[in-house]
């Protein structure tokens, strides 16, 4: 197959963002800030804001990643993409020179460099023999690059020049205030001599102290005095120089530049696998089911909370939703992790249909058409609605664009109304989702719809047995009521005879 991405086996459409509110509600801008720190030149965030569309196109990204866990393949990678970056920076510095002979260096150095790192990649590739059709596609391609004519005339030339620099001897005069150039005639080599007297007081390693704080490339105006006399005495080599750079002023192939940049995707992700590692959790490559709309995940963890929580070890939940089971009630006490849990599930469905590993032990997922979110937003002064009111627009937004394919999270809908009326909207809700066959995770303080129908799951956060402690951990069991209560008790202080006597109180004194 020949090559054209290490994103997609084939392209077909233009990479494009696709900017969603979900990406705020699942955390997922804190995953991606993660990843891209450092990697600002290559402006990924595109190619994280673009779900993948086909299982194989998951599979090919995944394989891909695979390979990039071999660290000696990884540093390879990383060593190229450096090389490319100095030679990015070594076009543009010369580009800013303000002398021809400056400018025509830093272009051959640029040019050279980029041959060099081409030509070390295709060598490490061979080696380490990578095992995806992405980087084993792209190995022939290298190869054959490299085997082209007009890249072995760009290298054969380019040997040739600097080899007639490097071989080029000159006596150079210094006078006061001038400086003239000369050939040579067998003089001595003063720098040497000076080199070789005082070599016998060396006593251990030398060190080399440079003041950091000049960078400038750029020559002087003594240096540029000296060139321009080198230019007249040996005009044959800088009229080759100047040709050879004005015939190559562009001689970077696209494929590689696609690929120098794209590769960056897989390493930026990398680099939250590494520390979300240290930190105790698990990754897993989910498997993508093609004829079956599977959803599980074992051990799935909130990595963007993991990442903000460095000292802290995750805790894992288990989830599935199983033959015509299609909404996931969430209830129990407040603070037990119930928004995380939703937000984890969202956030590893995503990162799935990046192609990229998740955080779990391991992982199933159909690849969404949509991921919609419904949690809550402060209240919109423009249009001056109430909570309830945003609540309903939004909800009521949303419904018409669910497909089978599509997965709802909702998060404490319905918050700021009555008990009664929270329920009744509830069932409306219940009523309308699974009409349209859509996954969802419905986190909610109402009870009441954990056993709507028979396609209803139920999910509840425990509470450790001193009953105040969150586990952060969630059941799949029927809710019982009493979770929530028996937790402020405890906290209060209160047993189970004291809230009876005093319900029996409230209940004989309102008779």
């Amino acid at each position: 197959m020949e090559f054209s991405s290490i994103l997609f086996p084939v392209i077909t459409r233009p990479v494009l963002p696709a900017q969603s509110a979900f990406f705020h509600d699942l955390n997922l801008n804190q995953i991606f800030a993660a990843a891209l720190q450092g990697k600002e030149e290559y402006n990924l965030a595109e190619i994280f804001c673009t779900p993948l569309l086909l299982p194989e196109e998951v599979r090919y990204r995944q394989a891909v990643m695979q390979d990039l866990e071999n660290d000696l393949l990884r540093s390879s990678i990383d060593s190229f993409a450096a090389a490319m970056h100095q030679s990015r920076q070594q076009e543009k510095e010369a580009a800013q020179c303000y002398d021809p002979y400056s400018m025509a260096a830093g272009h051959f150095v640029a040019l050279t460099n980029y041959a060099t790192a081409i030509r070390t990649l295709q060598s490490d590739l061979v080696r380490l023999a990578p095992e995806s059709n992405g980087l084993q596609n792209f190995m022939v391609y290298l190869q054959n690059y490299i085997g082209s004519d007009n890249f072995v005339s760009i290298c054969d030339e380019a040997a040739a020049i600097f080899q007639t620099f490097e071989t080029t001897i000159y006596t150079l005069y210094i006078f006061g205030n001038e400086i003239t150039i000369d050939a040579y005639h067998q003089e001595l080599d003063l720098n040497q001599i000076v080199a070789d007297f005082f070599a016998r007081f060396a006593q251990g390693t030398t060190s080399v102290y440079k003041d950091s704080h000049f960078k400038d490339n750029r020559l002087n105006h003594i240096e540029v005095m000296i060139m321009e006399q080198l230019s007249r005495r040996f005009p044959h080599h800088f009229s080759r120089l100047q040709q050879f750079c004005a015939r190559y002023q562009t001689f970077r192939d696209a494929v590689l530049v696609r690929f120098d940049r794209e590769i960056q995707f897989y390493l930026a992700y990398l680099q939250c696998m590494v520390l979300g590692r240290k930190q105790g959790l698990h990754f897993c490559y989910p498997v993508i089911s093609e004829t079956n709309r599977e959803i599980s995940g074992e051990d799935g963890c909130d990595l963007a909370l993991q990442l903000s929580l460095p000292e802290q070890k995750g805790v894992g939940n288990t989830f599935s939703w199983q033959g015509r089971e299609r909404m996931m009630i969430v209830t129990g006490p407040n603070q037990g992790g119930k928004t995380t849990f939703a937000r984890m599930v969202g956030q590893l469905m995503y990162l799935a249909s990046l192609g990229l590993p998740v955080a779990a032990r391991q992982a199933e997922f159909f690849l969404p058409d949509h991921i919609f979110t419904h949690f809550e937003r402060q209240e919109a002064e423009v249009t001056q609605n109430g909570k309830l009111q945003d609540d309903i627009i939004r909800i009521h937004e949303i419904l018409p664009q669910l497909t089978q394919k599509s997965f709802l999270i909702i998060n404490e809908m319905f918050a700021s109304t009555t008990l009664s009326d929270a329920v009744a909207l509830g069932r409306l809700i219940m009523q309308a989702i699974p009409a349209r066959d859509t996954f969802c995770i419905y986190v909610t303080f109402l009870e009441e719809l954990a056993t709507f129908n028979e396609k209803t799951i139920s999910m509840v956060s425990e509470i450790a047995a001193d009953q105040e402690t969150r586990t952060y951990r969630l059941g799949r069991r029927v809710p019982d009521g009493c979770a929530y209560a028996l937790s402020m008790a405890a906290k209060y202080h209160l047993t189970t005879s004291d809230i009876l006597r005093r319900l029996r109180h409230e209940s004989t004194s309102s008779v």
